[in-house]
């Protein structure tokens, strides 16, 4: 998604995305896990981390 603003869905098809955020439900078994493995892959392609507030003009 970073890299070519694609995501692959389950049934393997690409499908264009402008993507300006990632949601995940805290509630998600594995929720923390899951988050720090987003994070590591979005930081190690270049990408960067911004908190909800500042997209948001608070």
């Amino acid at each position: 998604m970073l890299q070519d603003g694609t995501v692959t869905t389950l049934s393997g098809k690409r499908v264009a995305v402008n993507a300006q955020s990632i949601l995940l439900h805290g509630d998600t078994p594995g929720a923390v896990e899951l988050a720090r493995s987003i994070r590591h892959s979005i930081e190690g392609q270049g990408g960067v981390i911004t908190p909800v507030s500042q997209l948001l003009g608070s």
